[in-house]
């Protein structure tokens, strides 16, 4: 039934049309935030671009690549279908975010992170990454960054 995946992109994303994310020959760009409260096992100077084909949001919504090739160039954001029929689509982080989605990603050489990307009201876009929780028993590779995603003409400079 074709109606199905419309009807669930409709539900996702409420009314609100988010096109105007989709990338268009530019770029998200951003900076990880300053201070150890807000990062952990990303490097203070790290940058993050994303784009973003927000009409593609559930089979292709774009790709992720980091300053430092942690994440490399083409990294596909990849939905996670199943939390789209769950209470976590209906995260609210707050004041200027009008949605929040989830979305997996692997970076080069180590096990997946989960992307929190925010389209926020004011053409930008806030981006968490997170992945597992220190260890006792194992090397920490707990990392968390958020990251604050202004729109840049032209491709990715990285």
């Amino acid at each position: 039934m074709r109606l199905a995946p419309v009807l669930a992109a409709g539900l996702l994303f409420g009314c609100r049309d988010f096109s105007e994310y989709s990338n268009h020959g530019d770029h998200f760009e951003g900076a990880v935030a300053p201070g150890a409260f807000v990062r952990t096992g990303i490097p203070s100077d790290l940058r993050l671009c994303v784009e973003l084909d927000a009409t593609a949001m559930q089979s292709a919504p774009g790709t992720l690549v980091t300053s430092n090739g942690w994440i490399a160039s083409g990294t596909k954001l990849r939905p996670l279908p199943h939390v789209q029929n769950d209470t976590l689509s209906l995260l609210d982080f707050g004041e200027g975010r009008a949605k929040t989605t989830l979305f997996a990603v692997t970076p080069v050489g180590e096990a997946d992170a989960t992307v929190f990307l925010s389209f926020m009201n004011d053409d930008k876009l806030e981006v968490r990454v997170l992945r597992s929780g220190p260890r006792d028993e194992a090397p920490n590779d707990y990392v968390f960054g958020v990251f604050g995603l202004t729109r840049q003409p032209g491709p990715c400079p990285f």
